[in-house]
């Protein structure tokens, strides 16, 4: 019986830890990496807007940042405005 017990609670643990994990991946992930990401995102504005490029090599280079993060910043930046595909595509043919 003890151990029906011990099973039981072991498993209720787990599904208050699984909601938690749940809970924190459906609000956007972890904070601490919103709070990079929203760093890098202001970093990778200000080097735009001053060096007048937007390119995923670029801010790759700049920031030390993967492939991926480049282009979910310069994503970030299209949509709110600060560049536009045009100077994506601008820096891309030259």
């Amino acid at each position: 019986m003890t151990d029906l017990k011990t099973l039981e609670k072991k498993v209720n643990e787990l599904e208050e830890r699984l909601k938690k994990l749940e809970e924190t991946v459906l609000a956007g992930g972890d904070k601490d990496e919103k709070n990079y990401m929203d760093a890098l995102y202001e970093k990778a504005k200000e080097l735009v807007t001053k060096n007048n490029k937007a390119t995923e090599y670029f801010l790759q280079r700049k920031l030390l940042i993967d492939y991926q993060r480049a282009t979910k910043l310069l994503n970030k930046l299209e949509a709110n405005g600060v560049i536009g595909p045009e100077e994506r595509l601008f820096w891309f043919l030259f």
